[in-house]
Protein backbone atom coordinates (compact mmCIF):
# COMPACT_ATOMS: atom_id res chain seq x y z
CA UNK A 1 0.00 0.00 0.00
CA UNK A 2 1.36 3.45 -0.95
CA UNK A 3 0.63 6.19 1.54
CA UNK A 4 -0.60 9.52 0.32
CA UNK A 5 2.47 11.33 1.67
CA UNK A 6 4.70 9.22 -0.58
CA UNK A 7 2.85 10.24 -3.73
CA UNK A 8 2.42 13.93 -2.90
CA UNK A 9 5.21 16.14 -4.21
CA UNK A 10 6.00 19.50 -2.71
CA UNK A 11 7.01 22.23 -5.08
CA UNK A 12 9.07 25.00 -3.60
CA UNK A 13 9.27 28.31 -5.34
CA UNK A 14 12.55 30.09 -5.03
CA UNK A 15 12.01 33.79 -4.97
CA UNK A 16 14.64 36.24 -6.04
CA UNK A 17 16.18 38.13 -3.12
CA UNK A 18 16.80 41.25 -5.18
CA UNK A 19 14.35 44.09 -4.63
CA UNK A 20 12.64 45.73 -7.54
CA UNK A 21 12.09 49.48 -7.53
CA UNK A 22 8.64 49.33 -5.97
CA UNK A 23 9.79 47.08 -3.11
CA UNK A 24 12.82 49.28 -2.48
CA UNK A 25 10.63 52.41 -2.43
CA UNK A 26 8.20 50.76 0.01
CA UNK A 27 11.04 49.56 2.27
CA UNK A 28 12.72 52.98 2.30
CA UNK A 29 9.39 54.71 2.96
CA UNK A 30 8.66 52.44 5.91
CA UNK A 31 12.18 52.97 7.26
CA UNK A 32 11.73 56.75 6.95
CA UNK A 33 8.44 56.57 8.88
CA UNK A 34 10.09 54.52 11.64
CA UNK A 35 13.05 56.92 11.73
CA UNK A 36 10.77 59.98 12.03
CA UNK A 37 8.81 58.35 14.86
CA UNK A 38 12.03 57.50 16.68
CA UNK A 39 13.43 61.02 16.25
CA UNK A 40 10.14 62.53 17.46
CA UNK A 41 10.05 60.23 20.50
CA UNK A 42 13.62 60.93 21.57
CA UNK A 43 13.35 64.62 20.69
CA UNK A 44 10.33 64.93 22.96
CA UNK A 45 12.17 63.16 25.75
CA UNK A 46 15.20 65.42 25.35
CA UNK A 47 13.13 68.62 25.35
CA UNK A 48 11.08 67.40 28.32
CA UNK A 49 14.30 66.69 30.23
CA UNK A 50 15.65 70.15 29.43
CA UNK A 51 12.37 71.72 30.59
CA UNK A 52 12.39 69.80 33.88
CA UNK A 53 16.03 70.71 34.52
CA UNK A 54 15.25 74.37 33.75
CA UNK A 55 12.39 74.39 36.25
CA UNK A 56 14.60 72.74 38.87
CA UNK A 57 17.35 75.30 38.21
CA UNK A 58 14.81 78.13 38.49
CA UNK A 59 13.52 76.82 41.82
CA UNK A 60 17.09 76.38 43.14
CA UNK A 61 18.02 79.94 42.11
CA UNK A 62 14.97 81.42 43.88
CA UNK A 63 15.55 79.34 47.01
CA UNK A 64 19.25 80.28 47.24
CA UNK A 65 18.62 83.98 46.56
Amino acid sequence: MVSQSDTHHHHHHHHSHQMDSASRFKYESLQAIKRRKLIAKWGFRALFTVAVLSVIALVVVYIID
